[in-house]
């Protein structure tokens, strides 16, 4: 892995009721093997924050969700590890 910030592809899960594993994924290995950083977001309402997280959700769904991506990608940044101007966010 180079040093500074990277060119990086933020990946939300489907749901609501889902969430991104810890887990190997081919393609996941595959784009950070060309250098691009992969970040998989749980935002709130996520499976496996508990009832009170899953709560959120009513009435807030493409609120909370479109809201924690985006403190996800300024999270990054912030931290220099996603590469401004050089950002996607799929999903």
């Amino acid at each position: 892995a180079g040093e500074g910030p990277a060119p990086t592809i933020f990946v939300p899960h489907g749901g609501p009721h889902a969430s991104c594993l810890s887990a190997w994924i081919m393609s996941v290995a595959y784009i950070t093997s060309l250098g691009i950083n992969v970040v998989q977001v749980n935002y709130r309402g996520s499976l496996g924050f508990g009832e009170t997280a899953l709560q959120t959700l009513p009435g807030n769904v493409g609120t909370n969700d479109v809201s924690d991506m985006l403190a996800a990608v300024d999270a990054a940044v912030d931290m220099g590890v996603a590469k401004e101007g050089a950002l996607a966010v799929v999903g």
